[in-house]
């Protein structure tokens, strides 16, 4: 499990809590938690999930063997057809 992922499910963190620590891990993935947060895209909760459980590394979604998850087919970062 990540570093977000295991922040995320311990209960104890806030939004604000993830987002220090993307700012630590991937800086350039800030601004995708907050739009996420801020509710205004569908698009941006479901990559920031899969960017959490993948320690914000786009190579791991795009190789993901979680094909279990709901998210699977829709993950981000999948190479076109």
């Amino acid at each position: 499990m990540s570093h977000i992922n295991t922040m995320i499910h311990n209960g104890e963190s806030t939004q604000g809590d993830v987002i220090k620590l993307v700012k630590e891990l991937s800086p350039s993935k800030v601004a995708v938690f907050e739009k996420a947060y801020n509710g205004k895209s569908l698009k941006a909760g479901i990559k920031s999930f899969c960017l959490s459980c993948q320690d914000c590394k786009p190579y791991n979604i795009r190789n993901c063997e979680s094909k279990g998850c709901s998210l699977w087919n829709v993950r981000p970062y999948q190479e076109e057809a």
